[in-house]
């Protein structure tokens, strides 16, 4: 009654079957479809059979399983169990449960148990599926067992990484190495022996030769830390092979340096001797290395240029930089090779001056390094196809330059001319308009003067004549001398207002330009100006640019007809 109502106040179910197993202490532990389990290698058999239904039944801390485990005074292993379903999965909580169980030195697996990972590889094609399938899944009992070998868990997580699972991969993950025929070769070193022992079959065309190639290759990048292109080539700079073996040699390595991540320029430092010495003898297969050479650095500039460098110019700067710090005497070898892949570095430089054709300053900078790099070129060889194509390029760009430069001032002149004839068509216009007010206002003085004149002439024989009418007539006198004063008076107002309304300052009548029209015409002077000196600045770019930009093709036919 304390257990059910003390211990387990919450959960009475729980403590009535603890109570029944400590009166009864010979009862077994009853699990799932009332099964009756006494030993705990009869438990975890139990455990495994219906993991699914303890897999989801132990996350209850109050389970049957551990009530049994705590009635028999195993509170503890109780209590640790209950901890790996609260810190892991559920299934890798259940399987190291079940591995603790079966004493968790030895793998049992089904009727077979096992001592030592290496076991595995001794068992029937069904069980090895099996086991590899178990080995894939780190939570279950197999992969807990063989964390226990820690020399093993970087080779097994290599091996889950990868995705490959089968039998030759699954001895890679037990580090059991490389195997052929009878022999085994359990890192790179005891494989170089290996491959030279089974030298025909690794170099010949078949498809087993093949897939043992690849096989070979796989093992060694992922398992050994080393590849099938290193052994290859170490075997060409040692090995004194046939010319045919050689250039097959050869291809293998070019088209698998990248992967392997061996620059070009190692493997040319690595078998430059022996492809020296097979062009004394064997020109065909010298020429046939070469071609494979050849290819391999196109690959490893493409590369290069895709992963490493933003310009092709970067990548033939270290073709340049190699020979020019050489390990050995190149002798001819590297003008040859440079002309050879002569088409591959002009479009190269072309790509360069396509991805900046819109900056100025990028494409002239470009261009100085440009220039600086083959001149190096041009020293390995003169007549190397870019040298020739820089220095053409650089002369049919002079000339179109000065074209466009003639072209710019002919039209800026043109247009100088042309403003400066407006403005004087201007200045003439305004200039006969004040000779029109001059001759209008001349016309008009004389006008007022006669005016004038005549009105004082009217006066004075008027006034003559009026002394004697007076004299004859008073009254008729008075009345024609106020008429007369008052027409002359009348005449004179009109030849002063005329006059007066004629009358133009003197400044209007300037024959030169005006300060407003110098200011105006300098102005115009200077737009001019610096409208074409920004025309000209880009057309010279803009035809620089198009001529570095011309294919082979389009640039000869332009060279031919312009120089």
């Amino acid at each position: 009654m304390d257990i059910v109502e003390t211990d387990y106040p919450q959960d009475q179910t729980a403590g009535l079957t603890k109570a029944k197993y400590i009166l009864d202490r010979e009862r077994p532990f009853t699990g799932y479809c009332n099964e009756k389990l006494k030993t705990p290698k009869d438990i975890a058999a139990h455990l495994e059979k219906y993991f699914t239904h303890y897999e989801k039944s132990l996350v209850n801390p109050n389970a049957d399983f551990y009530i049994f485990l705590e009635a028999r005074n195993h509170g503890a292993e109780a209590k640790r169990f209950r901890k790996y379903f609260q810190e892991n999965v559920a299934e890798f909580a259940l399987n190291v449960i079940i591995l603790s169980l079966q004493g968790g030195s030895a793998l049992i697996l089904g009727k077979s148990t096992y001592h030592r990972p290496e076991e595995f590889l001794q068992a029937d094609k069904n069980t090895q599926d099996d086991i590899i399938a178990r080995l894939a899944n780190p939570n279950s009992k197999l992969s807990i067992w063989v964390a226990a070998f820690p020399d093993l868990q970087q080779t097994i997580n290599k091996w889950r990484s990868l995705g490959q699972f089968d039998a030759k991969t699954f001895r890679y993950a037990l580090r059991q190495g490389f195997c052929y025929k009878s022999d085994v070769a359990r890192d790179a070193i005891e494989f170089v022996q290996l491959f030279r022992k089974y030298f025909p079959e690794f170099v010949s065309t078949d498809t087993d030769s093949q897939q043992l190639r690849d096989r070979a290759d796989y093992w060694l990048k992922n398992y050994a830390g080393a590849s099938l292109c290193q052994v290859m080539i170490d075997d060409v700079r040692e090995m004194d092979h046939s010319g045919n073996d050689i250039c097959f040699m050869l291809q293998y390595i070019s088209a698998h340096a990248e992967s392997a991540g061996i620059p070009i320029y190692h493997i040319i430092e690595a078998t430059f001797p022996r492809l020296k010495s097979l062009a004394a003898k064997d020109r065909k297969a010298a020429k046939c290395a070469f071609g494979e050479i050849k290819a391999g650095v196109e690959r490893y500039w493409e590369y290069e240029y895709q992963t490493k460098s933003p310009r092709f110019l970067d990548v033939l700067k270290g073709y340049l930089l190699f020979f020019e710090n050489p390990t050995q005497d190149y002798g001819s070898f590297p003008a040859l090779l440079a002309a050879r892949l002569s088409g591959k570095i002009k479009a190269g430089l072309r790509g360069d001056v396509n991805r900046i054709k819109n900056d100025e300053q990028l494409v002239i900078s470009y261009r100085n390094e440009q220039e600086s790099l083959i001149e190096k070129l041009k020293l390995m060889n003169g007549r190397n196809p870019v040298v020739k194509r820089f220095e053409e390029e650089q002369a049919l760009i002079d000339i179109r330059l000065r074209m466009v430069g003639n072209r710019i001032a002919m039209e800026k002149q043109a247009k100088t001319v042309e403003l400066q004839e407006k403005f004087k068509q201007g200045v003439a216009q305004r200039q006969a308009i004040d000779e029109r007010l001059r001759k209008q206002n001349s016309q008009a003085g004389c006008a007022s003067s006669c005016l004038s004149i005549i009105g004082a002439s009217l006066l004075l024989p008027f006034t003559i004549f009026l002394i004697f009418l007076f004299f004859d007539s008073p009254s008729n006198a008075a009345y024609v001398i106020v008429s007369f004063i008052t027409i002359g008076v009348m005449l004179t107002k009109i030849g002063k207002n005329k006059k007066k309304k004629a009358v133009v300052p003197i400044q209007h009548f300037t024959p030169q330009f005006t300060q407003n029209e110098q200011n105006a015409l300098a102005q115009s002077m200077a737009n001019i100006e610096k409208y074409f000196s920004d025309k000209e600045k880009f057309e010279r770019f803009s035809e620089m640019v198009r001529i570095m930009l011309l294919n082979d093709e389009e640039f000869t036919k332009e060279y031919l007809s312009t120089c």
